[in-house]
C-alpha cells in the first residue's frame, strides 16, 4: 500500500444546535475511536463542524476513507460532507465528492509553467468563473 500526505478543508453543516450536539456526540463514540478524523466547532460558525485530520500521513485509501465518511454522515443525519482535499503521492491531486463519488483533478501540470503563467491562468479563471457565477 503506498501512501502520501494530504491536507483537507472538510465540513458538515448542522441545521439545529441540537443536531451539532448529536451529531458531535455519535461521532465520537462511531467515529473518533477509528483515528482517521477529528471534529471541531468554531465559535463564529455555531451550526458547521470542521473534519481535522488526526494525520497529514495517509494511505492511498484515503478516498474510500472520505466517502465512508461521507455516507456515515447521509445515513445517520441527512448531512453531505462538503469541501476538498488535496492529496500528494503519486502527484498532486484536488479531491471532492459529489452526488457520493470522489472526483478529482491532477496538479501536476501547472509545474511546467513558470509562477508568471499560473497567475495569469488563475486570473483568467477567476474572471471566466466570477462572470459565469454572476450571469
Amino acid at each position: 500500500m503506498s501512501w502520501g500526505t494530504v491536507s483537507c478543508e472538510l465540513s458538515v453543516v448542522c441545521q439545529k444546535q441540537e443536531q451539532v450536539n448529536a451529531v458531535s456526540e455519535r461521532f465520537d463514540r462511531d467515529i473518533l475511536p477509528n483515528g482517521t478524523f477529528t471534529l471541531w466547532k468554531p465559535e463564529h460558525e455555531p451550526l458547521k463542524l470542521y473534519l481535522d485530520l488526526v494525520s497529514s500521513e495517509v494511505s492511498s485509501d484515503f478516498d474510500e476513507e472520505v466517502l465512508s465518511l461521507y455516507d456515515w454522515f447521509r445515513e445517520n443525519f441527512s448531512l453531505s460532507v462538503e469541501g476538498y482535499w488535496l492529496f500528494e503521492g503519486d502527484g498532486n491531486w484536488r479531491c471532492e465528492v459529489k452526488d457520493g463519488k470522489v472526483i478529482d483533478a491532477g496538479l501536476d501540470w501547472l509545474s511546467g509553467y513558470t509562477v508568471e503563467q499560473i497567475n495569469e491562468l488563475r486570473e483568467l479563471a477567476e474572471t471566466k468563473f466570477k462572470t459565469q457565477k454572476e450571469g
